[in-house]
């Protein structure tokens, strides 16, 4: 059941892929020799793909010995870029419009020993992996893309299918509250005694140590993350109906479970008897807090008394686990339980 405020309701009861890249290729353009790459890297330049053959220049064709162009053997100049056929000897004063580069620009300009320079492909390609391990790292140190941190809370659903029989008592790890009464006399009042099986012992919290407006708190760590169904309390202490009397008991407390799962709980004041709550569902946690809210004074008390504290339901198996513990890092219900400063 789901209260008003979207809470969880408790009841009490008394009981207890690759592509291959085209080749590259460059090619010559015009008397300056200027290279057009077709590509953004050019295969270095062969220079005997570009002799001169000057016995074959009149065999019906002729190849013009500066940009291997065919022409017609009847011709004395290269009809593509001015040079003598005969002689090799350019005749253009002014060179021709450079070819233009489809994918990279214009080419590269010849260098002073007359051979075309390959367009420098390692140095893109460099600065680019150089950007590109920027850009990772700074996804990575930012969190973003498939880097991000989860921030969403999975859900998670009981399958009763999953975990058949009656619900146990869960093992704890530890137990903490923010304040603890002084001992007195042969007795003492820590934390422990909430889950140390001893109906004569019991944890007594100090009011006069709590700060204006803060709650007292209870935190279980479980040993194992566990669907929880119950808590059993044993309100006030339990070691006489003197002391019974003389405490405090809680009335009113919030249990919360991992996700900021809240169960408001009102207690009964019934005397030296374990009370149970029941949870309408199986709450999946890896710890439990119990915020003291409201208590019914004691005749002779400084603070609130609690003789035992436990958790029933079905310890996590399988998937559950991982997301038992995802949920606890997002959204933990217990830990670090300190005093505001």
């Amino acid at each position: 059941m789901v209260s008003d405020d979207g809470s969880h309701a408790g009841t009490v009861v008394r009981q207890s892929p690759g592509v291959t890249p085209a080749p590259v290729t460059a090619q010559r353009a015009g008397a300056t020799g200027v290279m057009a790459s077709l590509a953004t890297s050019a295969a270095p330049v062969r220079d005997d793909l570009w002799t001169w053959d000057a016995e074959s220049s009149r065999s019906g064709t002729a190849r013009c010995p500066m940009c291997g162009a065919r022409n017609d053997a009847e011709r004395q100049l290269c009809g593509a870029c001015g040079t003598d056929l005969d002689t090799g000897d350019p005749q253009l004063t002014v060179a021709p419009r450079p070819v233009e580069d489809r994918t990279s620009g214009p080419g590269t300009p010849m260098a002073d020993d007359g051979r075309a320079h390959a367009v420098p492909w390692r140095l893109p390609v460099l600065a680019g992996l150089v950007a590109l391990t920027a850009v990772a790292a700074a996804i990575v140190g930012l969190g973003l893309g498939p880097f991000a941190a989860e921030t969403e809370l999975p859900p998670a659903e009981f399958v009763a299918a999953s975990y058949p029989g009656q619900p146990a008592s869960l093992g704890l790890s530890d137990v903490a509250t923010l304040t603890v009464q002084s001992p007195a006399g042969t007795r003492s009042f820590t934390p422990e005694h909430l889950v140390d099986g001893d109906p004569r012992t019991a944890w007594h919290g100090d009011d006069a140590a709590l700060p204006a407006g803060t709650d007292e708190k209870v935190d279980l760590i479980l040993d194992e993350p566990a669907w929880v169904t119950a808590v059993v309390i044993d309100n006030g202490d339990h070691l006489d109906a003197e002391a019974y009397a003389a405490t405090s008991r809680v009335q009113r407390a919030m249990v919360i479970f991992d996700g900021d799962v809240r169960v408001p709980v009102t207690l009964l004041d019934q005397g030296i008897a374990p009370q149970i709550v029941e949870l309408e569902e199986p709450l999946l946690s890896a710890g439990v807090r119990v915020e003291i809210l409201d208590t019914v004074a004691g005749t002779d008390a400084d603070g609130v008394a609690l003789t035992r504290l436990e958790l029933l339901g079905f310890t996590a198996r399988g998937e559950d686990v991982a997301l038992a513990e995802r949920r606890a890092a997002l959204l933990p219900a217990a830990g670090a339980i300190t005093l505001p400063a």
